[in-house]
């Protein structure tokens, strides 16, 4: 697919989600993995490499069945680029809280949770390989991230072992 083409079924998809339309999360997934792709294209200058990433991360983050590509695209380009403060896609304290919103639980509570793993319902088992997930994304988030953020990141980072047993 073409730049053009794929940028208007991206406009198509995401106008179609903020209207409330039905969109099927693998129509919004095809479309981001050509974005993505294209943001991570290491020939691209740093605007367009950008400009992508934007556009991959509006649309996921406009559909309510992705959560794990916003905080990826994030990830991508912070790796690809630094971190900026403020900076709507690289920031990595915006990362760190974003990821955060979908962990219902403390470092301390995961520590006592995970190794019973097999004691919960269905439903939080789930949660927790979310939790489990986003650990490991928060993981390489600190490789790349200056010293001053990573001290964010410690106590999640020190969990994550726990969270290996699931």
């Amino acid at each position: 697919m073409d730049d053009a083409a794929l940028r208007s079924e991206d406009q198509t998809i995401t106008s179609a989600i903020q209207d409330g339309q039905r969109v099927w999360a693998n129509d919004v997934l095809h479309v981001w993995e050509q974005l993505y792709a294209r943001a991570g294209d290491k020939t691209q200058r740093r605007d367009m490499s950008l400009d992508w990433a934007d556009l991959a991360f509006q649309l996921v983050s406009s559909s309510p069945d992705c959560w794990r590509e916003p905080l990826s695209i994030r990830l991508l380009v912070i790796s690809r680029h630094g971190h900026v403060s403020g900076h709507p896609l690289l920031d990595g304290r915006q990362l760190i809280q974003d990821a955060l919103e979908h962990v219902p639980w403390t470092p301390a509570e995961i520590r006592t949770l995970f190794p019973i793993w097999r004691e919960h319902t269905p439903d939080t088992i789930r949660q927790m390989g979310r939790t489990r997930n986003i650990l490991a994304l928060l993981t390489q988030l600190a490789d790349v991230l200056p010293t001053d953020l990573r001290a964010d990141l410690d106590p999640w980072l020190e969990v994550r072992e726990a969270a290996r047993m699931l």
